[in-house]
């Protein structure tokens, strides 16, 4: 009731949902979406696909942006958001927010859009954290392959 804008809640397993939605010839359009679900420690793999990420952006409009939230005490995986946001043809921009007590509130996020006006405010107003390589790591995951030995810390 706070929200200035209209929200909807669908339950269920997200990417099921989108694509059921793309099935029948629907795309939200959204000005952001974030995926920020977890089993156990970990963001599942499936949604962390070139094919996910897709499909994400088919509901993003032009210049939304796609919030992935990859927290994980033992695995570092912003190099595969890095290299499918390159793939696509987007920027990336790593968050990493550190709160009083760390195992509490630290949290891990990779902004990926087009909308540079967007990722420069955020830059600028010092959200931004510097990736921890120059060059990411060469990680491409697909629905067909994934390797979390890659991705150990």
């Amino acid at each position: 009731e706070d929200c200035d804008g209209e929200e909807s809640v669908v339950l269920g397993d997200a990417r099921i949902s989108l694509e059921q939605e793309i099935s029948q010839g629907r795309s939200e359009q959204f000005d952001a979406l974030f995926v920020d679900a977890f089993s156990g420690d970990s963001i599942p793999i499936h949604l962390l696909t070139r094919e996910a990420f897709e499909l994400y952006f088919q509901h993003l409009k032009p210049d939304g942006v796609l919030a992935v939230h990859i927290t994980n005490l033992h695995l570092d995986l912003s190099d595969p958001v890095r290299v499918l946001a390159e793939e696509l043809g987007k920027e990336a921009i790593l968050i990493e927010h550190e709160g009083e007590e760390y195992h509490m509130n630290y949290s891990v996020w990779v902004l990926v859009s087009d909308n540079r006006k967007m990722l420069d405010e955020i830059v600028f107003d010092g959200w931004m954290t510097p990736w921890e390589r120059d060059v990411p790591k060469d990680i491409h995951w697909t629905d067909d392959y994934s390797n979390l030995l890659d991705v150990i810390e």
